[in-house]
């Protein structure tokens, strides 16, 4: 995994000066960006493995998180799952900081709003620049939007987003991004709870993690994709969260692991953990008895049938775009 861009690079780096011969009047890359883009996705030899993107063999899927803060998400991206992931070649994920196709010295992204109001809005034409040359560079992207204006990611999202080859997720910041380069592109909204955050980035990495963990390969067990919340279903189909999990020691601090998963009796340990899996979703998710993975409603929300007292996922978090 390699930051493309970043606060390291100069915005001259991340573009040329178009030669005489090109169209406009000027030279003045400021002006007329050319589509080179940050000179290479590769990293330094002195940076860790995770750190450099595994080019062959082709990974089963390549994430650009676009985001004005790579540094941000650099630790995260190169650790656990996801660095796994990338050491094993089955995924690659490039940060880049859109913030290297500004159009001016300054390095500008944002703006103030028309029509007055707080805050700052991002510019399209970075935006729209940056998503220009990661397509020629690589090909299409299915690209996401991560906004609090988003349908709530579940489950079956990550199922299906695991059928791209190549995603694009798009942190926000500020006000949101202008509107016309929402409408420019084809964008998947989403958002992964009702509340708002600073940017889009802690959203980003949710989402590029739990497609990630999806790819087989990825995780010790294949098993372990399988057999979880929101995955895990009832007789008729119904959503259900996991059952309870113990390891050693038999007994801590006065309490005891169930007698049947000690017993080796795999047809009454796969009974009594349908069981406690029933009972937990009917004590804290009673909702998903009406839901399945396969069939989520994407039509109308929710929102209309709630107040702002009264959220029904206060513990999720979200990117404010």
């Amino acid at each position: 995994m390699a930051p493309v861009g970043g606060p390291e690079r100069s915005v001259e780096s991340a573009r040329t000066t178009p030669s005489s011969g090109s169209s406009g009047t000027g030279a003045n890359p400021a002006e007329h960006p050319a589509r080179d883009g940050p000179e290479s996705l590769l990293a330094p030899s002195h940076l860790p493995i995770l750190f450099r993107p595994i080019v062959e063999p082709v990974p089963s899927v390549h994430f650009a998180l676009l985001t004005l803060f790579p540094e941000a998400l650099e630790p995260y991206a190169a650790a656990s799952i996801l660095g796994i992931a990338q050491e094993k070649g089955l995924a690659r994920i490039d940060l880049v900081d859109f913030r290297d196709f500004s159009r001016d010295r300054h390095r500008t992204v944002d703006d103030r709003p028309f029509g007055g109001g707080p805050g700052m809005v991002l510019k399209p034409e970075p935006i729209h620049d940056c998503v220009d040359w990661l397509e020629e560079q690589h090909g299409h992207f299915h690209k996401v939007l991560l906004t609090p204006a988003g349908r709530p990611f579940e489950q079956a999202d990550a199922v299906r987003l695991r059928t791209h080859e190549r995603i694009l997720l798009l942190c926000g910041r500020y006000e949101g991004v202008d509107q016309r380069v929402e409408e420019e592109f084809q964008w998947e909204h989403i958002s992964i709870g009702d509340f708002v955050l600073a940017g889009g980035e802690l959203p980003a990495l949710c989402v590029t993690e739990a497609v990630t963990r999806l790819i087989p390969g990825v995780l010790g067990h294949e098993q372990s994709a399988v057999e979880e919340s929101f995955t895990a279903t009832t007789d008729d189909g119904s959503l259900q969260l996991d059952h309870p999990h113990y390891t050693r020691p038999r007994v801590w601090r006065g309490r005891s692991v169930p007698d049947v998963l000690l017993s080796g009796d795999h047809a009454a340990i796969a009974s009594w953990r349908r069981a406690r899996a029933s009972e937990r979703t009917d004590e804290r998710r009673p909702d998903l008895g009406n839901r399945d993975l396969g069939n989520r409603d994407l039509g109308n929300g929710d929102l209309g049938n709630r107040d702002l007292g009264n959220g029904a996922n206060g513990n999720a978090s979200n990117g404010d775009a």
